[in-house]
C-alpha cells in the first residue's frame, strides 16, 4: 500500500540531497509533494512565521520554494499546499547529523515534528555532512522501506529520528535512545568595516562525542542506522515526587497582588 508524502528540509529547496531523496520516493509514495525553504535554515529549531507573509513559489510539479522555516513549510503544506493530505512527513536528507542534544536546534527534526503535529507521522532524516550522492539514496532508500514497514504494522502517528551512516561503513539499524554531543562554546566578536561590533556564535566542532551503548550517537559511530522514537511532551515525570517536600514559604498571591499596585513600574510612565 503506497502513502502520501510530504517531503521537506532545512537545507533549502535547492540542496542535491533533497532531490535524491524525491526521486526515491516518489517510486514508493501514492503522492508526494515538496516544500522546503527557499535557503538554508539550519538550526532554525521549531520557528514558525507569525509576523509577516509567507510567499510560495513554484518549483515545478509538486514542488515548492517557501521563504519560511521547514517548520512553516510543513505546516502550510498540511493546511493548505497538498492536493491530498499526507500521511508521512520526512524531512531531509540534512548534510549533517542530527544526534543527542541536536534534535533541539535542528530545523531537520522540527519539520518532522510539525508533522507529528499535525496528527501525522514524521520522520527526520539525517547523514554526514561529507555525504554524497550514494548515502544520500541508499538514507533515502532505507526511509521508504521503514515506511512501508509503518504502514505494514498499522503505526499512523509517531516521530522517529533517523541517523544514517556513510553508505561504505554501513553494518545494519538499531534502535535508539538520544544521546548526548558537547560542543565547543565560542563567541567571535569582530568589527564590521563601519566600526559596529557583531558576533559568531556556535564552536567550530565537537569538544566531545558522548555515546553509550544503546544511544544514538554511538550506534553511528560504529556504523548502524540510528532510529530514535521520540515525542513533544517534554515532561519530566521523575521530578514530580521531589516536590512533596518543595515548599515556596511565604508565598500569598493576594499578599503579592497588593504589593504590586504599590510598585512603581517603568511601564507606567
Amino acid at each position: 500500500m503506497k502513502s502520501n508524502i510530504l517531503l521537506t528540509n532545512d537545507d533549502g529547496i535547492s540542496s542535491p540531497a533533497l532531490k535524491v531523496a524525491e526521486i526515491t520516493l516518489r517510486e514508493i509514495a501514492n503522492s508526494l509533494t515538496v516544500i522546503a525553504p527557499d535557503r538554508e535554515r539550519s538550526a532554525s529549531g521549531h520557528a514558525i512565521t507569525m509576523h509577516h507573509p509567507l510567499r510560495i513559489v513554484p518549483e515545478g510539479k509538486d514542488r515548492f520554494a517557501l521563504d519560511g522555516t521547514p517548520a512553516d513549510c510543513v505546516y502550510l503544506g498540511v493546511a493548505s499546499i497538498c492536493n491530498e493530505r499526507p500521511s508521512f512527513v520526512v524531512s531531509g536528507p540534512n548534510k549533517g547529523p542530527n544526534l543527542g542534544t541536536d534534535v533541539f536546534y535542528s530545523g531537520t527534526v522540527a519539520g518532522a515534528a510539525e508533522g507529528y503535529a499535525r496528527g501525522l507521522f514524521g520522520i527526520a532524516l539525517s547523514t554526514p555532512r561529507d555525504a554524497d550522492q550514494k548515502t544520500w539514496a541508499a538514507a533515502a532508500g532505507f526511509v521508504g522501506k521503514l515506511i512501508s514497514a509503518l504502514i505494514k504494522a498499522e503505526l499512523s502517528h509517531g516521530l522517529i529520528n533517523v541517523n544514517f551512516p556513510m553508505v561504505e561503513n554501513l553494518r545494519g539499524y538499531r534502535w535508539t535512545r538520544l544521546g548526548r554531543r558537547t560542543y565547543k562554546e565560542e563567541a567571535v566578536h569582530r568589527v564590521d568595516p563601519k566600526g559596529r561590533s557583531y558576533y559568531w556564535i556556535g564552536g567550530p566542532g565537537l569538544s566531545d562525542f558522548e555515546g553509550a551503548v544503546g544511544e544514538d550517537v554511538e550506534a553511528v559511530r560504529q556504523g548502524f542506522v540510528s532510529m530514535t522514537p521520540m515525542k513533544m511532551d517534554m515532561t519530566e515525570e521523575s521530578f514530580f515526587p521531589n516536590l512533596k517536600d518543595l515548599s515556596l514559604e511565604g508565598y500569598n498571591p493576594i499578599a503579592e497582588l497588593e504589593d504590586n499596585h504599590k510598585r512603581e513600574y517603568w511601564l507606567d510612565k
